[in-house]
C-alpha cells in the first residue's frame, strides 16, 4: 500500500512534468508550481512581489535553468554576485534571495532535495544590510507643510499620514466604522491597493489601533460633515472612507495627493523632496524627535519588531538622547550635585 505522502509526491513529479524522477526538473519548473501555492495561500501583493522577483531575477538566471537536484550553494553565491555588480540596493537583493529560500525550503518538504543551498546565504558571503538611517522633518518644517497643504483637495490624505503615520494603502483603507472620534482611536486593519481591491492586512503586527491627536479628531469631524452635505446635495449615501477615496479611484487619488505633496512643498518654500510614504517616516521622527518610546513608536507604525524601528529611526533617537545628555550637564554644571553631597 502506497501512503498517502508518496502519493502527493508522485502527483507533484507528475505536474513537473518528470515522469517520477526529480532529476529533470529545473528551478524554473518548480518556481511555477511553487508560485502557484503562493497565489492561494498568500495576499495578492505577497504573490506579486514573490512573482516579480520569480519571473524577473531566478528564472531567466543561470540558476533557473539548471535542474533542481543539482543546484548547489556555490550556484545560488555566484547568483548573489552577479545582481551585487548591478544598481540594486543591497535590501532588495537580500529580498530576492529571501524568495528563493523560501521557494527551495519547500523543494525540501516537497522531499525534492535535501538541504537549502540558499539558507543564511546574506550572512554567509557577509553582505552589510542594515539600514541607514531615514531623515525625518522638524516639527517647524512639518508645520509650515501642513499649513500650505490646507487650501488642497487632498489636504485630509496628507494630515492623516503625518498625524498618524499610515502607509498610503491603510490611510485609503480606513472606514468611518473603523475610528472612534470620542476615545480618538481608529483601528487599521486593511488597505486599499492602487489597483481597487481591498483586503486585510496581513499580520497580527500590522492590524493595529492607533491614537488620533486631538486636532486631527476636529479635522475628522469636519471632513465627514462635508462629505454627507455632499452626499445629500447628490442624492447618494456618504462615502464609508475616511478619505473619500472609493477603489475604482485609488490611484488617480494617489497621483492627486502625490501631486498636493509637490505643490505645499514649494508653497511652503521647504528645500527637500518627500513622497507620501516619507510623511510616516516624518511622524516616526517627530514622535521620537519629542521623546515617545520605540516600542510606542512601533506599534502605531505596525513594525514587526522593536528592532526593525530602532535601525530606521535610531538617528533621531541619538539625537534625543544626546538633548538629554546636554540638559544633565547644564543641571550638573549648576551646582545641583549638592543635592547629592553628604551632610
Amino acid at each position: 500500500m502506497v501512503c498517502p505522502d508518496e502519493d502527493k509526491r508522485r502527483e507533484l513529479l507528475e505536474r513537473l512534468g518528470t515522469a517520477g524522477s526529480p532529476d529533470a526538473s529545473t528551478v524554473a519548473d518548480y518556481a511555477a508550481l511553487w508560485l502557484e501555492r503562493v497565489r492561494v495561500r498568500s495576499a495578492r501583493q505577497t504573490f506579486e512581489g514573490y512573482g516579480r522577483a520569480v519571473r524577473i531575477h531566478i528564472v531567466p538566471a543561470e540558476i533557473g535553468h539548471m535542474k533542481l537536484i543539482e543546484l548547489k550553494r556555490r550556484h545560488c553565491k555566484d547568483w548573489v554576485t552577479a545582481q551585487l555588480a548591478t544598481d540594486a540596493r543591497r535590501r532588495t537583493i537580500g529580498w530576492r534571495v529571501s524568495v528563493l529560500r523560501a521557494m527551495l525550503e519547500e523543494a525540501i518538504e516537497d522531499e525534492l532535495i535535501s538541504v537549502n543551498p540558499a539558507a543564511s546565504l546574506i550572512k554567509a558571503m557577509r553582505i552589510p544590510m542594515k539600514s541607514k538611517d531615514v531623515a525625518g522633518v522638524d516639527a517647524g518644517d512639518a508645520g509650515k507643510l501642513l499649513e500650505a497643504a490646507r487650501e488642497e483637495k487632498a489636504f485630509p490624505g496628507i494630515a492623516l499620514c503625518m498625524h498618524t503615520g499610515l502607509r498610503r494603502g491603510e490611510a485609503f483603507g480606513l472606514r468611518w466604522a473603523d475610528v472612534d472620534l470620542e476615545a480618538r482611536t481608529g483601528n487599521v486593519v486593511r488597505q486599499m491597493h492602487l489597483t481597487g481591491e481591498v483586503e486585510g492586512l496581513k499580520t497580527d503586527k500590522s492590524r493595529r489601533q492607533v491614537d488620533l491627536p486631538a486636532a486631527l479628531v476636529e479635522m475628522m469631524r469636519s471632513w465627514r460633515a462635508r462629505q454627507c452635505e455632499e452626499a445629500l446635495r447628490e442624492g447618494r449615501p456618504p462615502t464609508e472612507y475616511v478619505l473619500g477615496t472609493e477603489p475604482v479611484d485609488a490611484r488617480r487619488a494617489r497621483d492627486r495627493m502625490a501631486g498636493a505633496l509637490r505643490r505645499s512643498l514649494k508653497r511652503a518654500g521647504l528645500p527637500f523632496h518627500l513622497s507620501i510614504h516619507g510623511l510616516r517616516h516624518a511622524y516616526a521622527s517627530l514622535q521620537l524627535s519629542m521623546g515617545r518610546e520605540l516600542a510606542y513608536v512601533q506599534q502605531q507604525l505596525g513594525h514587526s519588531t522593536v528592532s526593525l524601528t530602532a535601525d530606521l529611526y535610531g538617528c533621531h533617537v541619538r539625537r534625543r538622547d544626546r538633548d538629554g545628555a546636554d540638559a544633565l550637564g547644564n543641571v550638573l554644571k549648576g551646582g545641583q550635585m549638592g543635592l547629592w553631597r553628604k551632610k
